[in-house]
């Protein structure tokens, strides 16, 4: 992925992908990664799915 972050822009994309956390201390583990939520919103975000990264 290839991306600009400009301010305020971007930002839409992480609250998509992320969940807030309500705790004290942040987990060791990381939650899944949720790319199906950015897939589904991804006119919204203003992204351009260009394809799979070429074969070596």
């Amino acid at each position: 992925m290839v991306g600009l972050l400009t301010p305020g822009l971007f930002e839409p994309f992480f609250w998509t992908l992320g969940d807030p956390y309500a705790g004290y201390v942040y987990p060791q583990t990381p939650p899944p990664f949720r790319f199906d939520r950015v897939l589904s919103k991804l006119n919204g975000l203003d992204l351009k799915l260009v394809g799979a990264p070429p074969a070596k």
